[in-house]
């Protein structure tokens, strides 16, 4: 699927998701005509409000991201794990008893997905180094001698880590800065600093 998009640009990769989605709502006219306005969007699979100019752009935003992620993806994967999975049906699909390879690939989709597929998230190969290094990572893959061959165990990234919801997702720079200011906000509090002060002082700021 979307197999033709290696050579377009940023304008061509534009037209050719508005005309995905395009089609995606004509298909859904009889539901349209009907009052249900959520329209399940073409290449991530996610649910949107076709009323609604925000979502809808939204939604074609993240499909835009998603596969140029794909193409990104594509240039620096090893081949078997290609292509970069981005429909929701695919990375919120439970594994019965995966293979090694079939779950570090989704493991590594999901991260990229959880940053809107921002290109900065390492590359496979270098994410894969670090989660094969850490110690929290399943046995399934921190065991696999395949994957420790093709991957030799190195931190090159930082991971949420142990006690978060996926800890083997990516740490941007900016949940890196956040967590640093939380890290200093509660040494400021446990030191008695008042909590308007030590938020001023650490930059930590709840949203």
């Amino acid at each position: 699927m979307h197999d033709n998009l290696t050579h377009l640009c940023a304008d061509e990769l534009e037209r050719y998701v508005e005309k995905l989605f395009n089609e995606a709502e004509r298909l859904a006219k009889p539901e349209l005509a009907r009052g249900q306005t959520n329209v399940k969007a073409p290449v991530i699979g996610i649910w949107y409000d076709s009323w609604s100019d925000e979502q809808a752009e939204r939604a074609q935003r993240l499909a835009r991201a998603a596969l140029a992620a794909c193409e990104w993806h594509r240039r620096c994967a090893p081949i078997w794990a290609l292509p970069l999975p981005v429909h929701c049906d695919e990375l919120d699909h439970i594994l019965n008893r995966p293979l090694p390879r079939q779950l570090l690939l989704q493991k590594f989709a999901c991260s990229m997905r959880h940053y809107d597929w921002d290109l900065r998230h390492p590359p496979l190969p270098n994410w894969a180094r670090t989660v094969m290094a850490y110690k929290g990572a399943p046995d399934i893959l921190r065991e696999d001698a395949d994957l420790r061959a093709e991957f030799p165990p190195r931190k090159l990234c930082e991971l949420w880590g142990p006690g978060t919801p996926d800890p083997l997702n990516w740490t941007s720079p900016e949940m890196a800065a956040r967590n640093e200011a939380f890290s200093e906000f509660r040494r400021l509090r446990n030191e008695g600093v008042p909590m308007e002060e030590a938020r001023r002082m650490s930059g930590f700021y709840p949203r």
